[in-house]
């Protein structure tokens, strides 16, 4: 009943949207309530809702293991924090004549729709209707990456459904294959090229290089509370997918091929994201490269396996956390300068101090710097790979190096120097969500509540 009511809701939302759209408050107040129910039901349905499908025909499709359960409950974090500072910068946007009305109402009616793909690509048991959660994302969000109808974003927004639908084909084939290869013993023999297929479509959607292409338009030109969510929780749902097959393939012939081929799209995407981040003049760009860089970081501890996926999994909670309020403290940047060029923002420590202040910790923590629990996961993916693999640790390690040089390089030009004096002052719609963010990123880094150990260390048994 839980997980029913929790994919029936943001359909629902979505319907009323339009029903209830005579007035504003209404769109908001249902958005918000909405997205409260989502993040409590998802928490009954990760911590005590798992007997409630048991038995039931229902689980054959739809069900909480722990791998699935870790990254429901991020999504449905992230996507309540994302619906409320959307009631803000929806508002500021729609007053600088950048949107109309009719764009807010479909704003909020797609938001629900991402997010009830990712609820059940989350809780997916089957690999066709995981397939299908994950290609129902990129209609969900295509639109949303458009919502300014700007040439440069209906740009973004193509090349995103083109690249990732035909990458979602050929992982469309390796689930076939999968099928075909587990039903018919015969057939075992092509299930490593099977997993190779999924790996390079859902290794697209989830930002791995070198199929990443679409990443840094689509995160640079979609509105910052979606570009949040892209960031912080469609990556990691997309590395679900592959995480799925992994168990699969592990099972029938060992964990051998899928850690070297893991290895292999971790390092890339570490050193390529690594060397472009140096380059960047725009800062949603620079935080699109860093989300590659951590989907590496991710995928070469999940290739590890043991000690390496338990770091992975914080990781991934780290990232999200952390990439979700840097594309919201760009939100509030963007709607006080007016720009996304890095050299173009100056002094943001004294003219937005929240933001800036926000901005500084959430950089730092995605450099991986101290007491930040992205040091530690760091710490312990690169310590643990380098018994197994030191050449490429030393090579992803060098890279990590580059990327730290150039966010702090990026960094020093928007926190410091003259400070605008026409700035409109930060409201407290715009800064509370970043705030909340901010501190479950420290407290989190610093402690492990009880039930998440207990759910990492079930979604690491998983695999």
């Amino acid at each position: 009943m839980l997980i029913i009511t929790l994919i029936t809701l943001p359909f629902l939302t979505a319907i009323g949207t339009f029903v209830f759209s005579v007035r504003r408050k209404w769109i908001e107040m249902l958005a918000i309530g909405s997205g409260t129910l989502e993040l409590v039901f998802a928490a009954l349905i990760v911590f005590g809702g798992k007997g409630a499908v048991a038995g039931n025909m229902l689980a054959q499709y739809l069900s909480p293991d722990g791998l699935g359960s870790w990254f429901l409950l991020v999504v449905a974090s992230l996507g309540f924090i994302g619906l409320c500072y959307s009631v803000s910068f929806l508002r500021t946007e729609e007053e600088r004549g950048e949107i109309g009305y009719g764009r807010v109402k479909q704003y909020y009616a797609l938001y629900q729709l991402f997010l009830l793909s990712m609820f059940v690509a989350a809780l997916a048991q089957n690999m066709i209707l995981l397939w299908i959660a994950v290609e129902a994302t990129t209609l969900s969000t295509a639109f949303l990456i458009s919502f300014y109808g700007k040439s440069t974003s209906i740009e973004a927004a193509w090349k995103y459904i083109i690249i990732n639908s035909l990458a979602l084909v050929i992982g469309l084939l390796g689930v076939f294959l999968f099928v075909g290869a587990l039903k018919y013993p015969e057939l075992l023999p092509v299930i490593k090229i099977a997993f190779v297929l999924v790996l390079l479509g859902f290794g697209t959607k989830a930002g791995l290089a070198p199929m990443h292409t679409w990443l840094p338009d689509a995160h640079s030109e979609a509105p910052a509370p979606v570009s949040a969510l892209l960031s912080g929780a469609l990556l990691n749902i997309a590395l679900l997918g592959i995480l799925r097959f992994k168990e699969v393939i592990d099972t029938v012939i060992g964990p051998s091929f899928s850690s070297t081929t893991l290895f292999f799209f971790g390092t890339t995407s570490i050193v390529v994201a690594s060397v472009l981040i140096l380059v960047q003049k725009q800062y949603k760009r620079l935080l699109a490269y860093s989300s590659i860089e951590h989907i590496g970081i991710i995928t070469f501890g999940f290739a590890l396996g043991g000690i390496g996926s338990v770091a992975a999994l914080l990781h991934a909670l780290y990232h999200s956390l952390a990439k979700s309020m840097l594309f919201l403290a760009s939100g509030n940047i963007v709607l006080r300068y007016h720009t996304l060029e890095i050299a173009h923002v100056r002094g943001l420590l004294r003219t937005l101090p929240v933001t800036g202040t926000v901005f500084l910790g959430g950089l730092l923590a995605v450099a991986g710097v101290p007491p930040f629990g992205t040091f530690l996961t760091e710490f312990v993916i690169f310590t643990t790979a380098f018994t197994v693999h030191p050449v490429l640790t030393i090579i992803a390690l060098f890279a990590l190096a580059l990327a730290f040089v150039g966010i702090v390089r990026h960094l020093s030009t928007m926190l410091f120097g003259a400070a605008e004096t026409d700035i409109v002052p930060e409201s407290a719609g715009s800064v509370i969500p970043l705030l909340v963010t901010f501190a479950l990123l420290i407290v989190l880094g610093l402690y492990t509540p009880h039930l998440l150990n207990l759910l990492v260390q079930e979604a690491v048994f998983s695999l």
